[in-house]
């Protein structure tokens, strides 16, 4: 028995085995798997643990042209709370319940017909996040493979699967959101700046934290993301063109009071950055945290700058994204335990570059301290009790999302050497007409270049 257990751990610490070519259909399987248990588990239970029916009432509000807001006295922090533009990426979803509905309900009545049209819309509303946030893990690991093969694809998928159950489960707008981050930083590895244009766009349509993202590409990339303007003056535009402007107008100011209103009222205890310190028993307050807030942000961007400066476009892109998903939770005054599927795609990518790369000892440890941080985003929710005596998420989510930001930083700043792809160790890249970390002679050999 003994024997058997060694020779399981030999096999799972072989590096050659994490990245051999049955892997790679492996991993697709994987997601398959846990894509179509989701959805069974999601349509047996009819919205139990759900957000979808939050999104389909909102969606039908606005097909009817009634408002998706409560009355003011009614706000508590819960329900519909979004810009009118993020109910625009809920239609699709709503038009086939309706369709479904049409066309079934002669034949088992409207009550069955309902249930039948409620689940085929959640159905196809998780497969297309999951897989839109597949095909993203699946385009990093393709962006950082030295064939170009994505061999990293199966551990990043192993690795980013935990921190996305439970916002698959729950039907969550943030998987979507999730897979648009990553596809918008590799868009801009690849110099595909339209497509990290639109990637990025809707992430910020998806929920306003998609700011982050968006400030951070206009402030490094800014020759490049010009294209930000016209797209999210087109996202905002939208609506106009498919409701009354005069209902859209009035929907955008309920929308504004109901954000204002859910901020004031929400005593609730997040898992964000206020949310660990006030757990730690530092109790904050507004203008500590707004003078935090600007301090994180300022490192953040900094962190990004040096990144792209000390290991290139694209390795720069990475760790932009990494840093700004860690940003997005923690400085975000709502972040929820489920909103750290954000952070999965991150984890997954820092433990590929240091278990996989033939790394020295120090980016060894550093890649076992990240598997443990994805297990943790996995089951915080049921530890959170055992730990804290609290079934709250506040502190240990927050705590990871904080790791996962110092090891890309030591990455940048310390430990970066020797990574697929990064031609010098610490030679500052001279800022060329295509923006900061583009210049040719020290771009990363990556099949990135060779495909754009």
């Amino acid at each position: 028995m003994q024997r058997l257990f060694q020779g399981i751990a030999a096999h799972i610490l072989d590096r050659r085995n994490w990245i051999e070519a049955g892997t790679h259909p492996a991993a697709w399987l994987l997601w398959m798997l846990v894509i179509v248990t989701v959805c069974v588990l999601a349509a047996r239970g009819q919205g139990a643990n759900s957000v979808t029916q939050v999104y389909r009432d909102a969606a039908s509000a606005w097909i009817d042209g009634r408002s998706m807001y409560p009355p003011t006295e009614q706000i508590n922090g819960d329900g519909w709370i979004y810009p009118p533009p993020t109910v625009m990426v809920f239609m699709p979803k709503a038009i086939i319940e309706r369709g479904t509905r049409a066309v079934v309900a002669p034949h088992l009545g409207n009550e069955r017909a309902a249930a039948v049209a409620i689940a085929t819309g959640d159905v196809f509303w998780r497969v297309v996040s999951g897989m839109i946030l597949a095909l993203s893990i699946f385009r990093l690991s393709r962006l950082l493979c030295a064939r170009g093969h994505g061999e990293w694809f199966f551990m990043m998928t192993l690795l980013a699967i935990p921190a996305s159950l439970g916002s698959m489960l729950n039907g969550q707008i943030n998987v979507l959101m999730a897979g648009a981050i990553v596809l918008g930083f590799v868009g801009i590895a690849e110099r595909r700046w339209g497509w990290a244009c639109v990637w990025l766009t809707l992430a910020l349509v998806c929920k306003p934290a998609g700011v982050v993202g968006v400030l951070l590409a206009a402030a490094l990339w800014p020759r490049q993301m010009w294209r930000l303007v016209p797209l999210i003056a087109l996202a905002l535009l939208l609506p106009m063109s498919m409701n009354a402007p005069a209902y859209v107008l009035s929907e955008y100011q309920a929308a504004a009071e109901a954000i204002s209103v859910a901020s004031r009222l929400d005593t609730r205890v997040f898992a964000d950055l206020g949310g660990l310190l006030t757990t730690l028993g530092v109790f904050p307050g507004g203008a500590a945290m707004t003078v935090l807030r600007v301090a994180v942000s300022l490192v953040v961007l900094l962190l990004c700058w040096c990144a792209l400066r000390r290991l290139g476009p694209v390795y720069g892109a990475v760790m932009t994204m990494v840093l700004c998903a860690a940003a997005m939770l923690l400085l975000s005054p709502r972040t929820e335990g489920n909103t750290y599927v954000l952070l999965g795609p991150g984890v997954a990518v820092l433990a590929a570059m240091c278990l996989l790369a033939e790394p020295p000892l120090k980016r060894t440890v550093m890649g076992y301290t990240l598997v443990g941080v994805a297990i943790v985003l996995g089951v915080a929710h049921a530890i959170s009790p055992v730990l804290l005596g609290s079934s709250s998420d506040s502190a240990i989510r927050p705590a990871g999302a904080i790791v996962v930001a110092a090891c890309a930083a030591v990455l940048t700043l310390v430990g970066a050497g020797g990574l697929p792809g990064v031609r010098t160790k610490w030679r500052p890249i001279t800022t060329g007409h295509a923006g900061p970390g583009t210049s040719p002679a020290t771009e990363p050999r990556s099949p990135a270049y060779a495909r754009s």
